[in-house]
């Protein structure tokens, strides 16, 4: 889905956004809703 340097860039915990629970699956469903605005 998503190429590995780009899931590696999400999984770092610095540079995620503001989350609850900082985990790459939230990380994945915050990118989704984020690109998905964007395009819209």
């Amino acid at each position: 889905m998503f190429p590995p340097s780009f899931l590696k860039y999400f999984k770092t915990p610095t540079k995620l956004p503001t989350l609850k629970t900082p985990t790459p699956f939230n990380a994945t469903r915050f990118l989704f809703i984020a690109s998905r605005r964007l395009r819209i």
